[in-house]
């Protein structure tokens, strides 16, 4: 198997090492001109948009696609379209970003719900992203990955900058801020599930705060697709 790629125009760019796959027929090229080697067909069948673009390119028995993402997030994003576990670090945050992004743009969100799965222990990422953890979960409308944040991350607040607040009972007005990032219906059924806890409330407290929330997640999420 080869180990890079060679365009019409004689450009060369090398595989990735877990996407260089004998049989896959679509390339697709990130930001940093990494080439994946992937099934056109596992790939087109994920998303509306994919079949749309990838029509566009014509019809040559390998088709070669661009996008303006980086390697990393392209990486987690494929891994999970394939349904292919990754271990995720610290390090790997920016990259999970930006790949919870492409599942918004490429319309996947079975792709993001997988992404989350691999988010285990759910702190994996690090602790001080909980809160926006939180709102790509919402993004994507993860009810069970939202649940585990909120269980997590709620006995101890630590969070980036001034984010500590979204976990802290008495903070309402930093609070309100923060909430704007949320969907309607999860800024909702967080406010409901926390209202009475206080900022020294135990584990267990928002355990059941956590419980409570995704009952709520499901009730309002089932009322706002209708």
């Amino acid at each position: 198997m080869s180990t890079s790629y060679t365009d019409e125009d004689g450009k060369e760019y090398k595989f990735h090492d877990r996407f260089k796959d004998p049989y896959g027929d679509l390339v697709i090229i990130s930001a940093d001109e990494i080439a994946f080697l992937v099934n056109g067909d596992s790939v087109r069948a994920a998303s509306p948009i994919f079949r749309s673009m990838f029509a566009a390119c014509g019809t040559r028995e390998e088709q070669k696609v661009e996008l303006n993402h980086p390697s990393g997030a392209l990486y987690l994003f494929l891994s999970a379209l394939i349904d292919q576990p990754v271990k995720l670090r610290t390090t790997n945050w920016e990259d999970f970003k930006v790949a919870i992004e492409l599942c918004k743009v490429f319309e996947t969100r079975r792709v993001g719900l997988r992404l989350f799965e691999n988010v285990r222990p759910i702190n994996c990422l690090g602790q001080e992203h909980s809160y926006d953890l939180f709102c790509l979960a919402a993004d994507i409308d993860d009810v069970a990955s939202g649940a585990l944040i909120i269980r997590n991350a709620g006995p101890t607040r630590t969070t980036n900058g001034t984010a500590w607040a979204f976990w802290d009972p008495s903070a309402s007005p930093s609070k309100r801020d923060l909430m704007k990032r949320l969907p309607g219906h999860w800024a909702w059924a967080f406010s409901n599930a926390v209202r009475d806890l206080y900022i020294h409330s135990t584990e267990q407290n928002w355990k059941n705060a956590s419980y409570i929330c995704a009952e709520s997640f499901e009730v309002v999420s089932i009322f706002f697709s209708q």
